[in-house]
């Protein structure tokens, strides 16, 4: 099953200069809670400003860099923690594995039967509508500037079917696919 996880600001803000414009470690812990145990599938900038592998998560990065990004990898992670076949192996203290994907319909059948998460950036949430079952969106209740966004028409794919006060900035919307 395909879901997708976002935190957005106002204005459908995700990101500012490949960074997040907020810390909140009520969605932070919300968002380690969902995705446990599950593959997330980013964009080389997302990964990027993640740093690296999560802990108990598989990452697959879209990416048309391809080798490029496996030696920037490389070069960061053990040498052992290179896989065969494009991949990166499991990484050491318990980090999920990162594989590499030339496009978002590779990086669909790379994950296989494993719960998968879009997690961003832009273009991943907007090919991700339609293949989507259920959207955790994090409307984020401050004013940032941005040059990063969530897609404006997620709710003509969606039905809001929970909604979840996490602090005095924040709240979790759940809604399945219409």
């Amino acid at each position: 099953m395909f879901r997708m996880i976002a935190a957005v600001g106002a204005g459908g803000v995700i990101g500012k200069d490949g960074k997040i414009p907020w810390d909140l470690p009520e969605d932070r812990q919300m968002f380690r809670e969902l995705t446990m145990g599950g593959t997330l599938i980013v964009g080389r900038k997302t990964f990027e400003s993640i740093g690296g592998p999560l802990p108990g998560r598989d990452m697959i990065v879209v990416t048309s860099q391809g080798t490029g990004l496996l030696n920037k990898l490389k070069e960061k992670f053990a040498e052992d923690a290179i896989g065969a076949a494009g991949t990166i192996g499991t990484a050491t203290g318990g980090q999920g594995s990162i594989l590499a994907a030339k496009d978002f319909k590779q990086a669909l059948r790379m994950s296989g039967d494993n719960e998968a998460f879009f997690c961003g950036g832009e273009r991943i949430y907007e090919e991700g509508l339609k293949y989507a079952e259920v959207l955790y969106l994090t409307k984020v209740e401050l004013n940032v500037e941005g040059d990063a966004f969530f897609p404006k028409d997620y709710e003509s794919y969606f039905t809001m079917i929970d909604r979840t006060r996490l602090s005095a900035n924040c709240t979790l919307l759940t809604y399945v696919k219409k």
